[in-house]
């Protein structure tokens, strides 16, 4: 409660950031101006995050954490087969032109890339990304976590010959030092798919940037898709947010995107309701508003912290959508970005390194 207290009193004093040329003034120190300003960036929010429809499944009762897992991979097979980057069935055989290489950051203990491999029928390789070796699971407790489907798996291989088998590459590495030129140096020149389940704050920021840069197409290989689940918005930086260029063109500068960041924490949790939550009460009494409405508050900033890094991705030519891929009794983290190149042979165009766009994400970009 003290620290909720704490956080809640820290201004960011004086603030002037010029990045575009918008110059963006300070937050107001004084009580009365900074509830109207605070009230007018909630409006501002409001109008420029999205609406995404709730997905549809429910429960008689709480899942399960194996279930709820289990649905949070299905939802990525899913989206994967819809962009045609899997089978479209689950026990056809995968047909040519699949990605060479799935790379999955924040890989933990595998089970994901394992379900992708086996919905790939083995065509694909796996890479795992994370910083700790500790969390990935044997290839036997993968296969207890990540059952075989219940048809088997048509591998396409003649009888009397062994099936493939799993042999995913691990790489123990920082993400947000990692950068492209280690990416390059690491998978082998192919078609990436990058993905991401619930890859913490800035963090994910820092992935989709070194794969956008190290497979920008021709002789270095090409990103496909990335698809990644969100977490942890309150721990982007903006010195390393994607999307902050697009919060510059919505009229934001570093002060207004501190204060979203820390309200993007009121969203709501599967276990706690609102109306117990300090820090939640606390901001809903400081606006005048209820504790529910102030969790809605937080989703807003969640969704346009992301809608932000999918325009981002949409300005080099990826084809981008957000939704909630899972019901929030799976997670309360469900939304899913998923950017897909519209055409297998596109990369990612060359003006957009020519003009610099990967190097400084603080140059203007196009409202939307």
């Amino acid at each position: 409660m003290q620290d909720e207290r704490r956080e809640a009193g820290v201004v960011r004093d004086a603030m002037e950031a010029e990045f575009g040329g918008t110059a963006v003034t300070g937050r107001p120190a004084g009580s009365e101006e900074l509830r109207g300003w605070l009230l007018q960036l909630k409006e501002q929010v409001e109008a420029h995050a999205l609406k995404l429809p709730p997905a549809s499944q429910s429960f008689a009762s709480p899942p399960t954490d194996r279930e709820r897992h289990a649905m949070q991979r299905d939802a990525f097979l899913h989206h994967l087969r819809s962009a045609s980057l899997l089978p479209a069935k689950a026990g056809s055989v995968a047909k040519s032109g699949l990605p060479a290489h799935f790379v999955e950051f924040g890989a933990g203990n595998g089970a994901l890339s394992y379900a992708i491999w086996l919905a790939s029928r083995g065509v694909s390789s796996s890479f795992l990304v994370d910083q700790r070796k500790s969390l990935l699971l044997s290839l036997k407790e993968v296969q207890t976590e990540v059952p075989m489907p219940a048809d088997g798996v048509d591998w396409g291989v003649p009888a009397g010959q062994s099936p493939p088998s799993w042999e995913p590459l691990f790489v123990c590495a920082d993400v947000t030092v990692m950068g492209s030129e280690f990416l390059r140096n690491t998978v082998p020149v192919g078609t990436c798919v990058g993905l991401a389940n619930h890859l913490c704050g800035d963090a994910l920021d820092c992935a989709i940037r070194a794969t956008v840069e190290a497979w920008p197409g021709g002789e270095n290989g090409t990103l496909s898709a990335f698809l990644a689940a969100t977490c942890c918005h309150h721990k982007i930086s903006w010195d390393k947010f994607i999307g902050r260029s697009q919060f510059v063109a919505w009229g934001f500068g570093r002060d207004h995107f501190e204060q979203v960041r820390r309200w993007s924490r009121l969203a709501p949790r599967r276990s706690r309701e609102s109306s117990t939550r300090a820090r939640v009460v606390e901001e809903a009494e400081l606006l005048g508003i209820s504790p529910a409405e102030a969790a809605s508050l937080g989703v807003s900033c969640r969704i346009l912290l992301d809608r932000a890094r999918m325009n981002f991705l949409a300005k080099i030519g990826f084809e981008t959508r957000l939704l909630h891929h899972v019901p929030f009794d799976a997670t309360a983290d469900n939304v899913l970005l998923v950017a897909v190149a519209p055409r297998r042979d596109t990369s990612v165009p060359s003006d957009a390194m020519s003009n610099g766009i990967f190097e400084e994400s603080d140059r203007e970009l196009a409202p939307t």
